[in-house]
């Protein structure tokens, strides 16, 4: 596999709320607003095919902890940071990826929502997604990932964070990311937060219609 396909598959075994324990290979995939573990294939539907490999999405690694929504980068490195939710479903993964060399703890307080995590791999070993479909959530983000041996999503020759499933994709959120790309560049957990107010933004309405409140990232 050639460095510009290399992204990183990991085994890890999920056995939190799960009624069985099941050990798959994941890839770390970032979708903007977050992180999450996906699927490094094609899912398979098929009778007897395990829960966990009938889903382009894994489980979502980061949590929005409202003391710090979105963590700076690590200022020494420059390595992404988040906060991650270790419970339910996610339990037990901490150590796993830690041990994988995929994420480590960083050095810093823990928020009132879990740990502060610093991702280890590089660039080319993250699967990364369509800025224009993640737009539309976690569940729209990931199934548009980057696979293991598959081309690279192209990415915004300026900013060279935003990604797109193609020229399509790309022109249909230049109105949007004309206005972000600049932030993107130059602080991420800023861009990421912005992404975030604008998602809930666009569910105030349908939210509000099942009496649920929405609340703005600061």
């Amino acid at each position: 596999m050639d460095a510009g396909n290399a992204v990183r598959v990991f085994n890890v075994e999920f056995c939190g709320n799960l009624v069985r324990r099941e050990t798959i290979g994941t890839a770390l995939c970032f979708t903007y607003s977050g992180w999450a573990l996906v699927l490094p294939k094609e899912p398979t539907y098929e009778l007897g095919t395990p829960a966990l490999e009938q889903s382009p999405l894994t489980t979502q690694l980061s949590t929005i902890s409202h003391d710090d929504p979105f963590p700076a980068a690590n200022p020494s490195n420059g390595r992404a940071r988040f906060c991650m939710k270790t419970y339910t479903e996610n339990e037990g993964l901490l150590p796993q990826l830690v041990d994988a060399g995929v994420l480590t703890i960083a050095q810093c307080p823990q928020l009132q929502n879990g740990p502060v995590v610093e991702v280890m791999l590089n660039d080319l070993e993250i699967s990364h997604t369509c800025l224009h479909c993640a737009r539309d959530g976690a569940l729209s983000a990931v199934e548009t990932r980057e696979l293991p041996g598959q081309p690279r999503l192209p990415a915004c020759s300026k900013c060279k964070v935003a990604r797109y499933c193609n020229a399509e994709c790309q022109k249909a959120d230049w109105a949007k990311h004309k206005k972000d790309c600049s932030v993107w560049k130059s602080n991420p957990s800023e861009a990421a937060r912005l992404m975030e107010n604008e998602h809930r933004a666009g569910m105030m309405d349908f939210m509000s219609n099942l009496g649920v409140r929405t609340v703005s990232l600061g």
